[in-house]
């Protein structure tokens, strides 16, 4: 009996997990209102150009037709698994309904430069994190020369 009802428990979980998982129409709908195909199309275009060094001889025409034949929609199709794995389709729906608003609209427009000024502020912050762990460090493990010098001034009358 406990068996049959763990089993009737899972198969109904599952039923309805498959039932609310987000469809792909869904899933590219929200990953367009959130500008990640505009995201795609940028690291597609910073994959190009980390690798034409690598190629110098290739000519402008063959990184064109290499651009031309790799499309966002080719790394979107790559990511609407991972999204349904995470979501179902009530809260894509949810979320689209956030994005699409205006507010929503407004949250996309600033991230690129939230994202940027996020960046450089934590860049920041971690070259002083780093200066402070440095500065305790030698604080608190002198060189043995400087050792030797603080341990002779100590001595001293």
């Amino acid at each position: 009996m406990k068996k049959a009802l763990i089993a009737l428990s899972l198969a109904s979980f599952l039923l309805t997990a498959q039932a609310e998982q987000a469809s792909a129409d869904s899933i590219k709908k929200l990953m367009v209102s959130t500008g990640a195909d505009v995201v795609g199309i940028k690291a597609i275009d910073n994959m190009i150009a980390q690798l034409k060094p690598l190629l110098p001889a290739a000519p402008d025409s063959f990184w064109a037709d290499i651009r031309k034949d790799t499309q966002p929609d080719d790394l979107i199709a790559l990511l609407i698994p991972i999204y349904q794995q995470q979501l179902t389709e009530s809260q894509v729906q949810a979320a689209l309904a956030f994005f699409q608003s205006p507010e929503g609209k407004k949250f996309v427009a600033a991230q690129p430069i939230i994202h940027q000024k996020s960046m450089q502020a934590v860049q920041d912050w971690g070259k002083a994190f780093g200066h402070r762990i440095v500065e305790k460090y030698q604080k608190d493990h002198p060189a043995p020369e400087k050792q030797d010098k603080q341990d002779k001034q100590d001595k001293q009358p």
